[in-house]
């Protein structure tokens, strides 16, 4: 590759080796071309344990696994209950390892621990990409413009309207708690 990501990431990686634990040990995954970019990845790894880094500009990605379980970064700092500082704004394109760095001290979980709060983070992960793709689901089937139709039909007061346009839902479970009481107003008022 042309590019400098490799020797970039493989930098980065020197600041960050001091302050992980003995055992982990750097592997360098590859590197290639996509579209925003060169890029270079790889995983300091100990054990079932991995710390898996990306480097395309800047540092980009970082995702923890642990016992079969994985959660990006900001997910588990939220968890961890500390502000991260990994991403944030940086002079240089190195600037991200320090900023990582400084956030590792907190996740002695991850490091040295049970990796519990990991796991509490990567289900929370989890259920919200989930929630997210029923969202966009709902969205590319329709649900969207139904629920829209739903809620005019229902100013408008035309309540049997209402509970057809409910009963075409692919995603009924989706509705939000207004629209629940919406619904329940119409079937009550068209006695269904």
């Amino acid at each position: 590759m042309s590019d400098s990501s490799k020797t970039n990431l493989l930098r980065g990686v020197q600041e960050l080796t001091p302050i992980l634990p003995t055992g982990f040990v750097f592997e360098f995954r590859g590197e290639g071309r996509s579209s925003s970019g060169f890029f270079a990845w790889g995983e300091f790894v100990r054990g079932d344990r991995r710390l898996e880094i990306h480097f395309t500009r800047d540092l980009g990605p970082v995702v923890y696994h642990a016992d079969g379980c994985r959660v990006t970064h900001g997910y588990y700092m939220r968890e961890v209950g500390v502000a991260a500082e990994y991403p944030g704004f940086h002079d240089n394109s190195l600037g991200g390892f320090a900023a990582l760095a400084r956030d590792l001290r907190f996740l002695s979980d991850f490091l040295s621990g049970d990796a519990a709060t990991l796991r509490r983070a990567a289900s929370i992960e989890a259920a919200d990409s989930a929630t997210r793709g029923s969202d966009l689901m709902a969205g590319y089937v329709g649900d969207d413009r139904t629920r829209a139709s739903l809620r005019s039909a229902f100013r408008a007061g035309r309540h049997a309207q209402v509970v057809a346009a409910a009963a075409g839902l692919v995603y009924p479970d989706r509705l939000p708690e207004s629209e629940q009481r919406m619904l329940a107003i119409a079937r009550r008022k068209v006695g269904g």
